[in-house]
């Protein structure tokens, strides 16, 4: 019997994530809202504590401790949650920890005898801790090590190992792109070109009864282009090429647009095995708090919600340190 529901609740789970048939394909997802809004570009456009799931090089961006919570709606009754905490040990060294949780849902399952029985599809539990270091000339590299506990209709459980290595690199900054100035009138200040590369989940296999289910693998690399328009406007265009172990090349595209660096708006698109995907967010941040909200939009009709915290612990004291825009202007 239990064969067989292993079976079907392995099924409905692909549903899920239907871009790859391994295991713990949770582990796929970069957690936060502001990338899931972004077409889920994440290798180098993630620069938070929510690095730890996507790429742990950008961690050694972070200039102060932060704490990210997130809750992510699925299809149905699952969903999947993350709670990180980074900060940094020196001026170029960072750590961080993330413990991450995705629930199945609920599963009911119809014997041939006539009983009903109900389960739990599928609990999986992520357990990650990262390291970061940042080099002179805008260089990052980073690693993660995983322990993944599985759990399959609250009867077979299987654990496995994996690791995540990351680099970054700024090749422009402080550049102005004339083209730009002269299709829009906007003067471009500020900007900066990231590129990066990143594997994620290479480890053993989970063993629940007798063959291994592969970690979901993948290679991706990205490139992400920053800029100011103005006083108070700040843009970030993105992209990413990611090529998981099992599956086929998938291409994520992402904009975002700052206003006062307090409010944020966001879309995406990204290809997956249902066709092309719409994302959109928006994000609000207070002092030391951001909040950020995100949809998906499936070509297969599910739309799904994510919402994400983080903090900055040191924020607020290093922002109210900052000497007045005109400081030199009275020094005598």
């Amino acid at each position: 019997m239990y064969c067989k529901v292993i079976i079907i609740a392995v099924v409905c789970a692909n549903l899920v994530w239907a871009d790859t048939s391994n295991g713990a394909r949770f582990m796929t997802l970069s957690a936060g809202s502001r990338y899931l809004g972004m077409g889920e570009v994440s290798v180098t456009s993630v620069s938070d504590i929510f690095s730890i799931s996507s790429n742990p090089a950008s961690l050694g961006r972070l200039k102060s401790s932060q704490l990210g919570l997130v809750y992510y709606k699925t299809l149905e009754d699952s969903f999947f949650a993350y709670m990180g905490y980074a900060f940094p040990l020196s001026k170029t060294d960072i750590i961080g920890c993330s413990l991450s949780y995705y629930d199945g849902g609920n599963f009911e399952y119809n014997s041939v005898e006539g009983v009903t029985s109900n389960f739990k599809a599928e609990r999986d539990i992520l357990l990650t801790f990262s390291a970061a270091r940042s080099f002179e000339g805008g260089r990052q590299a980073g690693i993660s090590l995983k322990l993944i506990r599985a759990e399959l209709v609250e009867q077979y459980t299987a654990l496995a190992f994996a690791v995540d290595a990351g680099v970054n690199y700024r090749i422009s900054e402080k550049e102005t792109w004339r083209l730009i100035e002269g299709l829009t009138g906007l003067k471009i200040e500020n900007d900066e070109i990231w590129l990066g590369i990143n594997v994620r989940n290479l480890g053993t296999k989970l063993k629940f009864i007798n063959e291994g289910d592969l970690l979901p693998a993948q290679l991706s690399t990205g490139i992400a282009y920053r800029f100011e328009a103005g006083r108070d406007k700040k843009f970030e265009v993105a992209f990413d090429l990611c090529k998981p172990l099992d599956s086929y090349m998938r291409m994520h595209f992402g904009l975002e647009v700052v206003i006062d660096d307090m409010f944020a708006i966001r879309g995406g698109l990204k290809t997956g095995s249902t066709g092309l995907d719409l994302t959109a967010g928006a994000g609000f941040k207070l002092e030391a708090l951001t909040i950020d909200y995100s949809a998906a939009f499936f070509t297969s009709g599910w739309l799904n919600h994510m919402v994400s915290l983080v903090y900055s612990f040191e924020e607020k004291g290093r922002q109210a340190k900052r000497p007045p825009s005109n400081y030199n202007k009275y020094r005598k």
